[in-house]
């Protein structure tokens, strides 16, 4: 792509309760981009941002998480190949086929963790 790029931002600090909190966030933007060499076929530009903030101690970890926040589908990839799966007889090689990659969808969840 012409274009790319990633920003992320970390906070932290402590609760009055004696816990120490956390919060990140993570944006990432991808832009158009060809499929190869011969510039026919392109990937639309498109971007993921990721969230995620808890509280930790010595000891353990709690987070909640989400991933994918805004649904983004455009794809993660996108790639010529040739398509083999017709019957030719005389290995006739020239179908073309496109491949892209998929983006994950949205996920939300909560992840702890114990230290010992």
């Amino acid at each position: 792509p012409s274009a790319s790029g990633a920003v992320s931002a970390s906070f932290n600090g402590k609760l009055s309760i004696g816990l120490d909190w956390f919060a990140r966030t993570d944006a990432f933007y991808q832009g158009e981009r060809f499929a190869d060499e011969i510039n026919l076929t392109t990937a639309p530009s498109g971007y993921q941002i990721n969230l995620r903030a808890g509280i930790r101690t010595d000891n353990y970890r709690i987070e909640a998480f989400v991933t994918t926040l805004t649904d983004d589908d455009t794809p993660t990839a996108i790639n010529r190949f040739r398509d083999l799966s017709y019957d030719t007889s005389l290995f006739d090689f020239s179908t073309l086929g496109y491949q892209l990659g998929l983006r994950d969808r949205r996920q939300v969840g909560i992840r702890a963790t114990y230290e010992f």
